[in-house]
């Protein structure tokens, strides 16, 4: 998996420098940074197991599977959506916000979670109280990201009807 993830964010140029400025190329750069985390785990998971002396070493699981599913997939979702939306709503993207403080915050929160799970081994009395704080980080991410995505399908709809009264092309009637 680490090696066709690799093969994969390498093939379609994830890691090159992208032709234009795009505020989102760096959700789905992040996106594939987390997927490759994530898949390096997975084989070192029977060794946690065993050196923690656990027959199935569910913080480590969960670890993993939060790093794939917040830090691949939420991030893709974000990083695509925020591109298409603005695409569907006829707006310049390069005049919206860079969601520079979203990216940052479900980053930050995502990367505590994947850390303080497996803390959770060893140090549970530190670990625990600060897994929520994560949960609200990454929440308050989504929140930011949320709105902003809002606030631009709400420009689309008020524009919709300038859109649909445009005249055609004379080659086209």
């Amino acid at each position: 998996m680490p090696v066709w993830a690799f093969l994969l964010a390498r093939q379609i140029g994830v890691f090159k420098k992208p032709s234009q400025p795009d505020r989102t190329f760096k959700f789905v750069r992040a996106a594939y940074m987390w997927l490759l985390f994530s898949c390096v785990m997975m084989p070192f998971f029977p060794l946690y197991g065993v050196l923690t002396h656990q027959v199935f070493a569910h913080t480590y699981m969960g670890s993993h599977r939060h790093a794939f599913t917040v830090g691949f997939i939420s991030l893709m979702i974000m990083g695509v959506s925020s591109r298409v939306v603005p695409i569907l709503a006829g707006m310049d993207s390069n005049r919206m916000n860079s969601l520079w403080v979203p990216f940052i915050l479900i980053n930050l929160g995502c990367s505590g979670r994947v850390l303080l799970q497996v803390l959770t081994d060893f140090v549970p009395s530190v670990a625990f109280p600060l897994v929520g704080l994560t949960g609200f980080i990454e929440f308050t991410a989504l929140l930011w990201w949320g709105v902003e995505l809002w606030r631009t399908m709400n420009v689309a709809k008020t524009s919709r009807t300038k859109m649909l009264t445009a005249p055609f092309p004379l080659g086209v009637r």
